[in-house]
Formats: structure tokens, C-alpha cells, sequence
């Protein structure tokens, strides 16, 4: 089951909402994790399709830093971003752990993960928004006689090698994540109101 911190929404999002995001490259604060970047990076354009009208996912961000010779952790490079590609805010993804174990009888995997809403122009990326969510899931059992040792050994066993279990996780958390950010697609600035 995931579990989720309170995710507080910056007062401004609402008097300057975001029509347009771009999801930055993502973090990693843990050693040794095995998840590619890019599939946690898709994961979020994906999920933040639901809460603003456009999303600029990595392979569009990737072509944008490339043809312009640009650097998101370089404040002046960010904000030539947005001005090219018209977004002013960003989604940064953070992983903050993922791990698995494997014990002939029993198999678990989990992650952690971390997601900001921030302003482009903004050098210290003070996040208007964050989102975080640990999900963790296991299969197999106590080997407590031969039936339930062979039952549990298989169940871990084909736990630990189900390829699909990791970007099923995924989804679970940025699923949760996403639960407190606002729906942006149809608030309309201050200055639309009248």
C-alpha cells in the first residue's frame, strides 16, 4: 500500500497558474538504484497530462537542451528554456530509494519517490508543490511445512523475476503522488477572470 506526506500547493500556482510544464531530468538521492531515469521521467509527463494542458516530456526536453546547447542546473540555461519552449514550470522527480530482496522463500521490492513543482526562473527551485510516495510490495511466505516451503519458494521466485512489477509500483506511487497537485487545465489567471 503506498503511502504519501501532505503535499502543500504554493498560494501563487492559483493567482499564476501553470498552463504548461516540463518535466527536468530526474534525481537520485540513493545509491545504488537500479531505475532508469528515463522511465521515471516518462512515468511523471505521463501522470501530469491529467493536470495541465501541456506537458513537455524528456525526449521533447532532451531535443530542446541538445539544439540549444543548454543546461537545466544552470539557472540562466533554465530560463532560456522557458522561453523557448513556452513553459514556465518545471516537474522534478526525485528517487529517493529503491531496493529489492531475495530470500529463496520470500521476495520484496519497493520505492520511494519525490516530486516538485518549481519555476523555471527561479534559481534556488523553491518547490511550489511536492508530492512524495513510498510504495512496497512482497510474495512467498514462512516455509512452514514441504508443501508451503515449495508454494512460497515459487510465489517469491516468480516475484523476483516479474519484470513488470517495478513500472506497476511506479504507477502506484505517481499515481498517489498526484493526487494532491490541482488540476490546472482549467483554472484561468486573475487577469482572465474578468
Amino acid at each position: 500500500m503506498p503511502n504519501t506526506a501532505p503535499a502543500p500547493v504554493s498560494k501563487s500556482l492559483f493567482i499564476d497558474p501553470p498552463d504548461c510544464v516540463l518535466v527536468l531530468p530526474s534525481v537520485s538521492r540513493s545509491v545504488g538504484v537500479s531505475r532508469t531515469g528515463g522511465d521515471v521521467e516518462q512515468a511523471v509527463a505521463r501522470f501530469a497530462t491529467g493536470h495541465f494542458n501541456r506537458v513537455l516530456g524528456p525526449a521533447t526536453r532532451e531535443a530542446l537542451l541538445r539544439s540549444e546547447a543548454l543546461d537545466t542546473d544552470h539557472p540562466a540555461d533554465a530560463e532560456r528554456l522557458a522561453d523557448i519552449s513556452g513553459c514556465q514550470y518545471g516537474l522534478v522527480p526525485v528517487i529517493e530509494a529503491e531496493g529489492s530482496a531475495y530470500a529463496v522463500f520470500y521476495a520484496s521490492k519497493h520505492v520511494s519517490l519525490e516530486v516538485g513543482l518549481v519555476r523555471l526562473d527561479d534559481p534556488d527551485r523553491t518547490a511550489l508543490w511536492f508530492g512524495s510516495a513510498f510504495v512496497s510490495r512482497s510474495d512467498g511466505g514462512l516455509p512452514t511445512g514441504p508443501a508451503a516451503a515449495v508454494v512460497s519458494a515459487l510465489a517469491a521466485g516468480q516475484f523476483a523475476r516479474d519484470g513488470e512489477t517495478g513500472q506497476s509500483m511506479l504507477d502506484d506511487a505517481l499515481r498517489v503522488l498526484f493526487r494532491s497537485l490541482p488540476d490546472f487545465r482549467s483554472l484561468k489567471s486573475p487577469s482572465d477572470w474578468g
